[in-house]
C-alpha cells in the first residue's frame, strides 16, 4: 500500500505522539547496549529484529550464555530439568518460589546446558497484548508489520524462553501466549498476516513470586496454570551448600561465607522475626565485603529495612558473626535510618 507524502507524515505524527522516544527508524546506538540475552518490549527497533512480515532491520538471535552459570542443583532436580529440556515434545515449566533464589538462573542454566538459544522475557514491561509480537510501522511509503526479537526465537526453534516474572503483567495480556503454550502452538496474527509458530525443542519457562507480600504480582490463572503442568517449587540452598555457593562466585574468605549463610537461613525460619535474607543479597553482601570490608554490610543489609526496630535487631546478629562491623553500627540502626 503506498501513501503520499501527507498521509506518511500524519501517520508518523500519530505514532510520535503514542511513543514520542525513541523514533523507530532509528537504530539505538547507546556506547552500553542492552544485553542480547534480554528483551525490554519497547518502540527502538534496535530490539526488533528482520522477518518476512517487517522491515530489513538488523537483529541477532540470542545466543547461549557465554558466561556460564553456576548453581547447586540436586541430581533428582538436574535430572528432570535436563529431560524438560531435551524432550522434543511440549515442555512448559513453571519455577514458583522467594524472590532471589534462582528461579531466572535455573532457566539460564537449562539453555547453557542443552545448548540452546536463550531469550529472557522481562513480562513486567508488557503493557499491551501486541508487545508480545511486534506493530506496525512505515518504510519506503508502505504500512509494514515489525516481529519483535521473541518472535523470532519461538519460531526459530532449539530456544530456552524464560518468561521471567509472569505474574507480573497484566491477566490481558497473557492471554496472547495461551495458544502457543497448549497443543496448538501458534498464534494467529491479523496484523501480521501469518500466524506465529513454535518451532521444534522450544522451552517455556515461566518464573512467579507467589504469596502476599509481591505487591506487583497477581494471581495466575487457572487456564494459563493449567498450560505449565510441570511445576518446580525453588527455595533457598542449605546453609552448606549457600556458603559454598558464596565462596565460589566471590573472592571472600570461606569463614565469612559460612557466617553470611548463617545469618541468612536464621532470617528465613518460619517463627524468625527477621526479614529474610534473599541468595541473591548474599551474594552482594559477600562481594563488597571482599572489597570493602565489613562495614559495607550496613549497605548491603542493614539500610534496605525500613523497620527501625528490625534493623537493630538484624544490626546485633551480624554483630555477631562479623564483630568488626563496629558498636557504633549498631547504635546508629537504633536510632535513625543511614
Amino acid at each position: 500500500m503506498n501513501l503520499s507524502p501527507a498521509a506518511i507524515a500524519a501517520l508518523r505524527a500519530r505514532m510520535n505522539a503514542t511513543n514520542p522516544a525513541p523514533t523507530m527508524t532509528t537504530r539505538r546506538t547507546t556506547p552500553e547496549p542492552m544485553p542480547m540475552d534480554t528483551h525490554k518490549p519497547a518502540f527502538d527497533d534496535g530490539l526488533f529484529a528482520a522477518s518476512p512480515h517487517g522491515l530489513d532491520v538488523p537483529g541477532t538471535m540470542p545466543a547461549t550464555p557465554t558466561e556460564r552459570i553456576d548453581l547447586e542443583l540436586d541430581d533428582n532436580l538436574k535430572s528432570f530439568l535436563m529431560s524438560i529440556g531435551t524432550s522434543t515434545g511440549i515442555e512448559n515449566l513453571r519455577l514458583i518460589g522467594p524472590a532471589g533464589c534462582g528461579k531466572t538462573s535455573i532457566g539460564q542454566w537449562l539453555a547453557q546446558e542443552t545448548n540452546k538459544r536463550l531469550l529472557i522475557m522481562d513480562c513486567s514491561v508488557i503493557r499491551e497484548p501486541r508487545d508480545w509480537f511486534g506493530f506496525r510501522t512505515v518504510h519506503n511509503g508502505s504500512i509494514r508489520w515489525q516481529d519483535t526479537e521473541f518472535v523470532r526465537a519461538v519460531t526459530s526453534g532449539n530456544c530456552v524462553i524464560v518468561l521471567d516474572e509472569l505474574n507480573r503483567a497484566p491477566a490481558s495480556v497473557l492471554n496472547g501466549l495461551m495458544p502457543l503454550l497448549d497443543h496448538r502452538r501458534a498464534s494467529w496474527i491479523e496484523e501480521r498476516g501469518a500466524a506465529v509458530r513454535v518451532g521444534p525443542n522450544t522451552t517455556f519457562v515461566a518464573t512467579t513470586n507467589m504469596g502476599a507480600k509481591y505487591l506487583g504480582a497477581s494471581p495466575v490463572d487457572l487456564a494459563l496454570r493449567d498450560r505449565f503442568s510441570r511445576v518446580v517449587e525453588v527455595t533457598y540452598l542449605p546453609t552448606a551448600k549457600e556458603a559454598m555457593l558464596l565462596q565460589r562466585r566471590t573472592t571472600l574468605d570461606i569463614d565469612s561465607c559460612v557466617a553470611l549463610a548463617h545469618i541468612a537461613s536464621n532470617t528465613r525460619g518460619k517463627n524468625s522475626t527477621h526479614e529474610p535474607i534473599s541468595t541473591r543479597e548474599l551474594l552482594a553482601a559477600a562481594s563488597d565485603i571482599a572489597k570493602y570490608g565489613q562495614q559495607s554490610l550496613r549497605y548491603t543489609i542493614l539500610s534496605k529495612i525500613e523497620d527501625h526496630s528490625k534493623r537493630a535487631a538484624m544490626a546485633t546478629l551480624l554483630a555477631g558473626k562479623f564483630p568488626g562491623l563496629v558498636s557504633d553500627t549498631v547504635t546508629t540502626t537504633n536510632t535513625e535510618p543511614f
